[in-house]
């Protein structure tokens, strides 16, 4: 048992290697693969945008909705993550609902959220929900291109929007989903739905709050002991020891 603890204790200095999150893991892969799908994306003709941005949408998001070919785990995989960042960047290539007035894309953006309740409530497939389903990429490719057109340049929110990843990341620590957040707010289901909704916006506020206070922390302790500059000396000996290897290897 002590053994065990220890161990996992060790798989949280090592996120990415044990998966302690699992949006981070997929992004780190992201990552990796970012310089390879910027070449593609930003170096194709725009038909061709078109046509992989329509390949991808049917193969990756419209047959989930039948089953999971390419196993994607309803989304919570690192090739679904590329995959979406792929099907971003041909979106913006082609200009994706650009010319269209925000009213009409606020009704479609209801429209597609009603069907997926009404397939949800009616027929309970649940697929439908998942991140892989195609009302929900829909739903998403379209909030951001509403919220592209919200300038928010020198205010408040572009202020706190860098450390929003760090709620993330507190919320999803092993000590708290598990210690603090699991079953702690299961009372709210006995509560009216008035009282019930208000609850859950005020808690996760609360949460919210206590993820970006932690976050201002940590980035307050990074400045202090310069973990960037020492990020940036670790990453120039590994690239210098890839490209003796590679010379080496020659």
């Amino acid at each position: 048992c002590g053994n065990h603890k220890l161990f996992r204790h060790v798989q949280r200095f090592f996120p990415v290697t044990f998966n302690q999150f699992w949006y981070f893991t997929a992004y780190f892969a992201l990552f990796m693969a970012m310089p390879v799908l910027n070449a593609f994306i930003f170096r194709v003709s725009v038909d061709t945008a078109k046509r992989a941005f329509i390949t991808l949408f049917f193969m990756f998001s419209f047959l989930s909705v039948f089953a999971d070919p390419f196993q994607l785990e309803y989304g919570y995989s690192a090739l679904w993550i590329i995959v979406v960042y792929l099907m971003g960047g041909l979106a913006k290539r082609i200009r994706l609902f650009e010319t269209k007035k925000s009213a009409y894309l606020v009704l479609a953006w209801l429209i597609i959220n009603l069907v997926t309740w009404a397939l949800l409530v009616f027929f309970h497939v649940l697929r439908w929900t998942s991140y892989l389903s195609p009302t929900i990429l829909l739903s998403a490719i379209l909030l951001v291109v509403l919220f592209s057109r919200i300038q928010f340049k020198g205010t408040l929110i572009s202020k706190l929007s860098p450390l929003v990843f760090g709620v993330y990341l507190f919320q999803l620590n092993p000590v708290i989903w598990n210690e603090v957040l699991s079953c702690a707010f299961t009372f709210i289901a006995e509560e009216s739905i008035v009282q019930g909704s208000l609850q859950i916006f005020l808690y996760a506020a609360v949460l919210f709050l206590a993820g970006l206070f932690v976050e201002m922390v940590r980035v307050f302790l990074e400045k202090q002991f310069k973990i960037d500059i020492l990020s940036q000396k670790l990453e120039k000996f590994l690239r210098y020891i890839v490209d003796r290897v590679f010379r080496l290897s020659a």
